[in-house]
């Protein structure tokens, strides 16, 4: 990535805001950008923070759609002897994000209703988000959005811009362990779980993602959506070079 053009956050966030006026993302519906990146990331305070900008911009009404209200819920995962394995491709309903995202991008004057995933009772809620009419952008945002092997790959077909979150092991591994225990796992389970099962998924990710238009690299820092540029010093990089919102089309365009 030599040739590689870098932007800052605010550049993305001035991109995406001009789509929606000057092509008013009328050839693809509403455009879904897809952040991907192994668990720990920062990948739900960059979609936080970028659907905020978006709409402070006053110009693109944007939504956040988790990946992990796909997660089966603790019953099926029960029933598949998958619970000690949740996290991982498999303990997810892929299939079912891949039909939602055809929903989002063709029934644009239709209400399209996506689940969340609750850190409280660590259970999907149904039809927690609504996609309303106006909304012109959908921020998703999950671990497995880029992984080049079915059901997963055929998310990609949806996903008009895909973004790789990039972090080191041991910054994820800090953040993970806190998120943990703050869902009330002792100190020492929530180091067991991941060193175990998110450093396995983590290894996945990092191996098997496929090649997205941008990548992000956090630094070693988790910033709220409080900041005004939340990722001051990292650097948006498109693969080839050349004018990255050249690069920014329908998923169905090529």
């Amino acid at each position: 990535m030599t040739d590689a053009l870098s932007i800052g956050f605010g550049d993305l966030v001035c991109q995406l805001s001009e789509m929606c006026e000057t092509q008013g993302v009328s050839s693809c519906s509403r455009l879904v950008v897809g952040i991907a990146g192994p668990p720990g990331a920062g990948k739900s305070t960059l979609a936080a923070n970028l659907v905020s900008q978006l709409r402070m911009s006053g110009r693109c009404p944007a939504e956040v759609l988790p990946m992990d209200g796909f997660h089966l819920a603790n019953v099926e995962l029960e029933r598949l002897a998958l619970r000690d394995r949740k996290g991982s491709p498999d303990t997810f309903d892929a299939a079912g994000l891949a039909f939602l995202l055809r929903r989002i991008q063709t029934e644009e004057e239709a209400i399209v209703y996506a689940p969340t995933y609750s850190r409280t009772m660590h259970e999907p809620i149904a039809a927690a988000v609504a996609i309303t009419p106006d909304i012109k952008i959908v921020v998703l945002e999950g671990n497995y959005l880029l992984l080049s092997s079915p059901p997963w790959s055929r998310l990609r077909g949806g996903i008009a811009i895909p973004i790789f979150l990039n972090a080191d092991w041991l910054t994820c591994r800090a953040r993970l362990i806190q998120r943990h225990i703050a869902g009330r796992l002792t100190a020492e389970k929530a180091e067991t779980w991941v060193d175990n099962s998110d450093r396995t998924n983590f290894d996945l990710i990092v191996a098997e993602s496929q090649t997205a238009t941008c990548y992000i690299v956090s630094e070693g820092r988790l910033v709220g959506p409080q900041r005004s540029d939340p990722f001051p010093s990292s650097k948006v990089r498109t693969g080839t070079g050349g004018d990255a919102s050249s690069k920014f089309k329908c998923a169905h365009e090529g």
